[in-house]
């Protein structure tokens, strides 16, 4: 019986041995200016900044919504949002490739601010919901002292809900059991037959 291996699976099983203590990090260009930044869906040219194209995200995709509460547009702004990014962007990466492209202590920065809904904030919120992962948003002080700030709160939950609703859970209700059963039921080993003529 001869055995074909999968890269991915043997990488996913390594990661798996191994205990992860990364985090991920997301913070605004205001509050972050050293460190691995990476830049989420804008453009520089100064080479501090790090951008992984496949992240990107075309906004003109996003449609106007139509006039109700502030408030409340905000949130069924950034829901929708969610959905598209999931769907068009988030959904065709591996987590594990990803975390390993983002490199060491890695921040998402862009130039919106902390309390606002961005796609750095989505990004580590997925790796967060596939792998495990910690993530937080940060400040930077001038002595470069890390300080956790607040995000919207909302989005973990409306992010799980999204995945839910488009990934194959196969009965787990936790999407990191899911990614895990998915992984290795896709992986499973490939048997070359003999044929005898």
């Amino acid at each position: 019986m001869f055995e074909f291996f999968d890269p991915l699976k043997r990488k996913y099983n390594e990661w798996r041995r191994i205990k992860v203590t990364k985090e991920i990090y997301t913070g605004s260009k205001e509050n972050c200016k050293e460190g691995n930044l990476i830049l989420i869906n804008e453009s520089s040219d100064d080479s501090k900044y790090r951008v992984i194209d496949k992240l990107n995200f075309n906004e003109e995709l996003v449609e106007s919504l139509p006039d109700i509460d502030s408030g409340m547009q905000e949130i069924i702004k950034s829901f929708y949002c969610s959905e598209l990014y999931y769907n068009k962007v988030l959904k065709y990466i591996d987590p594990i490739e990803l975390l390993e492209e983002l490199g060491d202590n890695p921040i998402l920065v862009s130039s919106k601010e902390s309390k606002e809904f961005d796609y750095r904030h989505l990004i580590a919120l997925y790796l967060e919901l596939f792998l495990g992962i910690k993530s937080k948003e940060i400040l930077i002080d001038e002595n470069g002292n890390i300080k956790n700030i607040p995000r919207p709160d909302y989005l973990k939950s409306m992010l799980e809900s999204v995945i839910k609703r488009n990934y194959p859970m196969n009965g787990f209700d936790n999407i990191k059991d899911a990614y895990s059963y998915n992984k290795n039921s896709e992986d499973v080993l490939h048997i070359k037959r003999l044929t005898i003529i």
